[in-house]
Parts: C-alpha cells; sequence; structure tokens
C-alpha cells in the first residue's frame, strides 16, 4: 500500500481424482492509529478439470468479525450457507452466468495465452464480495520484463487484473499485477 509491503499470499493447486482443489490464503496488515490490524482470508474451490465450479469455503478473519461461508454450484445457480457476523446464511441465487473459480479462470488464460496487448473479461465470484451476482475481472498482457526472482533475473510476461467492486457509495477498482513465465 504506497509503495510498501502490505502482506503476502500463497496459492496451491493439486488434483483430487477428477477435480481441481485451489487453496489461496491471503494476508494483510495495515497500520492506523498506532495499532496493527490484520485481515486474513482463505478460500478454497472446487473445480471440475474442465474448469466449471463445484463448491468453494470463503472465510475471512478481520481482527474481531468472522465470516465463513460455502457455496455449492448448480450451473448458474449457487447455494450459500455459513454464518457472517452471528448470523446464519442460507441462501440461493440465480447467477448472471456460470462463474469461473481459480482452476477455470487459468484455463481461460491458457485459451488466451500471453501475447502482449491481450485484453479479455473473465466473470468470477466471491460470496463475501457480492452473493448475488458474478464479478468482472479484466485481464491485460503486458510486454515482457526483466523481474528480479531470488536475486537472479528472469524474463516474465506481466499480466494485470482488475476487478470491479460494488459498493454502497459506487465501484472501486482493485488491481493485481503477476509475472508469469511463458516457457
Amino acid at each position: 500500500i504506497q509503495g510498501r509491503k502490505a502482506g503476502h499470499a500463497h496459492y496451491l493447486t493439486r488434483r483430487e481424482g477428477q477435480t481441481i482443489i485451489s487453496e489461496t490464503t491471503m494476508v494483510l496488515q495495515v497500520g492506523r492509529g498506532g495499532q496493527v490490524i490484520k485481515v486474513t482470508q482463505r478460500q478454497t474451490s472446487r473445480e471440475t478439470l474442465a474448469g466449471e465450479p463445484v463448491s468453494l469455503v470463503s472465510e475471512m478473519d478481520l481482527s474481531l468479525i468472522r465470516i465463513r461461508i460455502s457455496a455449492r454450484f448448480e450451473g448458474r445457480k449457487v447455494h450459500l450457507t455459513g454464518q457472517q457476523l452471528g448470523q446464519r446464511i442460507d441462501r440461493t441465487y440465480l447467477l448472471d452466468r456460470v462463474p469461473k473459480l481459480s482452476w477455470g479462470l487459468y484455463l481461460e488464460q491458457l485459451n488466451y495465452g500471453l501475447k502482449p496487448g491481450t485484453t479479455y473479461t473473465s466473470y468470477t465470484y466471491d460470496p463475501t464480495t457480492r452473493a448475488d451476482a458474478t464479478l468482472p475481472v479484466t485481464t491485460r498482457i503486458c510486454p515482457p520484463e526483466l523481474v528480479d526472482l531470488f536475486g537472479r533475473k528472469v524474463r516474465a510476461v506481466k499480466a494485470v487484473q482488475t476487478m470491479k467492486i460494488p459498493t454502497a457509495i459506487g465501484e472501486i477498482s482493485a488491481e493485481i499485477t503477476s509475472w508469469l513465465d511463458s516457457r
């Protein structure tokens, strides 16, 4: 944040039978008023080998507030259960389209390729951000750059993903930059 390290993320993907399990843990620490506020988000998704969503568990720890939501997918239909702010959740939504989760987004990136100038929009799902609809993620592939990888220079393709997130006061954009080995 503002040019300083504020956290880290860890990603793990593995195959179990005919499904792909993707686990993401993201930790963000922000200093505010002399105190450090720690936010931890964990997501575990299960998808078919073809990238169709099966289930998703999203857990968020906002220091004193804990949220846990489980999602089961049947095409465009998602059924949510869990706890948020002490309230039990048990709802079903018909989404605007079938979302792409971690593995599905990866397969889509392989389909579009890493040619600089390539831009495409995918639709993902995060019940803690918006339960009733998918969220657009625009990916822009940039020219390769030399990146320092633990002391050695590696040529990697830069990919910038921008997600539009609805809020009560309008839409905000969240941007993630990744460097990918094109081999």
